[in-house]
């Protein structure tokens, strides 16, 4: 199977699901698989008795709010191709073959917004998100084909002729393995130990995360089996077996659910109820839950807040978090972005002369009020870097016209290093007329 049938065998986007591990291979020969190759894709089993996948972890709220955020931030930011001019201007490289791949379409199946989303939520639970890179005759690329992380993985590969290590990309498409050069693998990694595949976060994290997974399905149960009225029905004698299973249906018939809560039960035959239950607070469901929420913002990055903590909600605390989150939380996965798009998407005379660079634009990250909008588009006007009609552009509105094209410059200042020379001359006239008036007084 060459590339082209691969991409046409692979249209939908995925890859048949596969297990994911890093091997190192010597010529000719495979690695014994590790533990984590022959765990499959049910997932590990946590030591609060669940079992933590890819399906487990996202429904728990608090761990799918989080790493959505980071994949809808890095999909909503255009990523765009730009040309470097020499004198330091970045107009966009509309005729750049990977112009459209980034900015609309990296196939025909899907968008670019769409692609950068699952790609960033491979790399977050997964720890390494992988895109097959289709080219033309010339090398350039044509399309963008998402892999399922689970089945693709990196082979460290030693030729016997050079002995010098090199990287090829391996994943499995209707049972037959395919490998592919490094080049033609889109990588994003999460972080690394050793450089080359990214650390799984569902496996690193299985305990935490499994943890609040239980103590979700804890609540769950709680409510579910009646726990505001629960306790111990005792009889006067011993019944029959018959007649224990009927008062038993009969009871949780009328007690359980939350339908049945704080609802007067009525017992016949002298039984009597003896009360046993202790409510969530007591239990300390609560304060675990808002614990659990914080440990899922320290896994996946992002402020508490974010998941629904509100024991901070100073406006002043959560501003600052939320630009501290710009810079720590989001920015470093676009950095990630950029330069992996720029090592395999821009050829080897476009790195090394440094004519093309690929970059987010980050302006749209935080969103300012009207206010700070109007008081930066007033600036930016005065000083001449926007005109009136760039600033139409970017509320969306209409231009006015070639009027609109003219830039305006304050009428009192002057060119840097003008000054001096001014206020010499301005000196000098004072001079003179000081000199004029000691004289008319004299006369």
């Amino acid at each position: 199977m060459n590339h082209t049938e691969f991409a046409e065998r692979i249209g939908s986007g995925l890859i048949a699901p596969g297990i994911q591990n890093a091997v190192d291979m010597n010529p000719g020969t495979w690695s014994s698989p590790s533990v984590e190759f022959m765990d499959g894709l049910g997932g590990r089993e946590a030591m609060s008795g669940v079992r933590v996948n890819s399906r487990t972890s996202l429904g728990y709220p608090a761990f799918f709010r989080g790493v959505k955020l980071i994949a809808d931030t890095v999909a909503k930011l255009p990523l765009i191709v730009h040309q470097l001019e020499e004198d330091g201007g970045m107009p966009k490289a509309k005729d750049h073959p990977a112009y459209r791949l980034l900015k609309r379409k990296p196939n025909r199946f899907i968008t670019s917004k769409t692609f950068r989303r699952a790609m960033t939520l491979h790399a977050q639970m997964h720890g390494n998100g992988y895109a097959f890179i289709q080219r033309d005759g010339r090398g350039n690329p044509l399309d963008l084909t998402i892999l399922d992380p689970v089945c693709t993985f990196p082979i460290k590969w030693i030729p016997s002729d050079t002995n010098i290590p090199e990287v090829h990309y391996s994943t499995v498409v209707d049972g037959e393995m395919m490998t592919f050069l490094e080049s033609d693998i889109l990588h994003i990694r999460n972080l690394c130990m050793d450089g080359l595949i990214g650390i799984p976060v569902l496996d690193v994290m299985r305990e935490a995360i499994g943890m609040g997974i239980a103590v979700r399905q804890f609540g769950s149960h709680f409510f579910g089996q009646g726990a505001n009225i629960s306790g111990v029905l005792m009889v006067p004698k011993t019944i029959q077996p018959n007649a224990q299973k009927n008062l038993l249906d009969y009871w949780k018939k009328t007690t359980s659910g939350m339908a049945n809560s704080h609802k007067v039960a009525l017992v016949s035959g002298g039984a009597t109820f003896t009360k046993m239950s202790f409510s969530p607070d007591e239990a300390q469901f609560l304060e675990t839950k808002r614990f659990e929420i914080i440990e899922i913002a320290n896994i996946v990055g992002v402020p508490p807040h974010k998941l629904g903590d509100n024991s901070r909600q100073a406006y002043n605390s959560i501003e600052a978090e939320n630009r501290s989150a710009l810079d720590e939380s989001y920015d470093p996965w676009l950095g990630t972005w950029e330069e992996e798009c720029e090592a395999k998407l821009l050829t080897e005379e476009q790195q090394e002369e440094e004519s093309h660079v690929i970059r987010f634009d980050r302006s749209k990250m935080l969103l300012p009020t009207l206010n700070e909008r109007a008081s930066a588009n007033r600036v930016f006007c005065e000083i001449g870097v926007n005109t009136v009609n760039d600033v139409l552009r970017s509320e969306g509105r209409e231009t006015i016209g070639p009027e609109g094209d003219v830039r305006y410059v304050p009428a009192n200042w002057m060119p840097l290093g003008s000054a001096s020379a001014s206020s010499n001359e301005m000196l000098n006239l004072l001079r003179r007329i000081e000199s004029h008036v000691l004289n008319e007084k004299r006369d």
